[in-house]
């Protein structure tokens, strides 16, 4: 059994699982697997995260030190666009999503 400490470790056992003989099992949710993360599936993930239902601020706070937020300094706008694709106004500030996917 290996353990991650840091996001850094988990990154690092997750990239070597390949060559690892056993299974990787992230125990933290917010780790985000795959560096190239569609903002789709960034917020798909953040969704489910929330149980299907969020609002746009929790979700930035979920979505913070994501490393695609980096590239992109209108990262909130790119976010709210992506809720309105993938999700229904369900209140005021309330968004849940359209299809809850299994993880």
């Amino acid at each position: 059994m290996l353990a991650a400490y840091s996001d850094a470790d988990a990154r690092a056992i997750f990239a070597a699982r390949a060559k690892l003989n056993g299974k990787f099992v992230p125990l933290k949710i917010a780790f985000t697997p795959a560096i190239r993360t569609t903002w789709r599936q960034l917020i798909r993930w953040r969704l489910r995260e929330c149980g299907g239902t969020a609002t746009l601020e929790h979700l930035y706070e979920l979505a913070a030190g994501h490393p695609k937020l980096a590239a992109n300094p209108n990262w909130q706008a790119k976010i709210r666009q992506q809720v309105q694709r993938e999700a229904d106004r369900v209140g005021p500030a309330l968004w849940k999503q359209r299809f809850l996917l299994p993880a």
